[in-house]
């Protein structure tokens, strides 16, 4: 699951720019729709709830049972409390246009290791990106590409070696990557 259900990126991890740190240390995204709640990507624990930071404006930390963080940033308002748990599609806030922000979108950043050091050290799609082909096969029916989902699922099964689960996997990063 991904932190906004139907998105586009603005802003990639790494993109070198005025940072800081010198690149974009998170990853930028807009909803494609109206949905603007921000959800739990994976069952953590809410370990920073922050508001006014002059960077970050209103941000959440989640705290991964597998040893990473996450952070969203730039929300309009916070729907958690700090030690909560929250499960994969928790409702953490509001996307919102706070702190150092040039508009409304939510700066999705997540760090691997025991600290939420500046600058994140982890492309945050990549720690996200779908591992399962029933997740591809959702992905990419969201997007309209797909429409048999259960059809594509057992064409995979079928390959040796999940040859076409690679293939999906390859072609669902270069549509997100390239706003398709």
């Amino acid at each position: 699951m991904y932190p906004v259900k139907n998105y586009k990126i603005t802003c990639e991890y790494g993109v070198k720019g005025g940072w800081k740190c010198g690149y974009h240390c998170g990853v930028d995204l807009i909803p494609t729709d109206k949905d603007y709640n921000i959800y739990s990507p994976v069952k953590a624990t809410v370990f920073t709830v922050k508001k006014n930071h002059s960077s970050y404006g209103n941000y959440v930390v989640l705290k991964h049972t597998d040893g990473y963080f996450s952070r969203y940033a730039h929300l309009d308002s916070i729907a958690v409390k700090k030690g909560q748990t929250v499960s994969e599609g928790t409702v953490l806030g509001v996307m919102g246009n706070t702190g150092n922000s040039s508009g409304r979108h939510l700066h999705f950043e997540v760090h691997r290791g025991t600290s939420m050091a500046y600058p994140a050290n982890t492309d945050p799609m990549k720690y996200i990106q779908p591992t399962d082909i029933a997740d591809i096969a959702k992905e990419l029916a969201t997007l309209g590409i797909v429409s048999d989902t259960e059809g594509l699922i057992n064409e995979v099964k079928k390959e040796p070696c999940g040859r076409l689960y690679w293939v999906c996997r390859k072609a669902l990063a270069y549509i997100r990557r390239n706003n398709l």
